[in-house]
């Protein structure tokens, strides 16, 4: 979980623009964390909200899994 916030909040404020394809390795437990940024159209006509707060939507949207890497 934090890998992940860690990664959006750099996404979101850091100075540049985070690569396409992030993987952060974990060889002692086997797998990798890969994230993957694409662009993400469809969250731009839809307005979403938190309660009664709108949200607004980003351009990118993140999908995240686990690699393998011992079987």
């Amino acid at each position: 979980q934090t890998a992940i916030e860690t990664l959006l909040l750099r996404h979101v404020y850091g100075p540049k623009t985070l690569p396409k394809r992030v993987v952060i390795q974990e060889d002692l437990l086997g797998y990798n964390l890969v994230g993957e940024r694409r662009k993400w159209t469809y969250g731009q006509w839809r307005q979403f909200y938190w309660g009664r707060h709108p949200l607004r939507s980003g351009e990118d949207k993140w999908v995240f899994y686990f690699e393998t890497t011992k079987l």
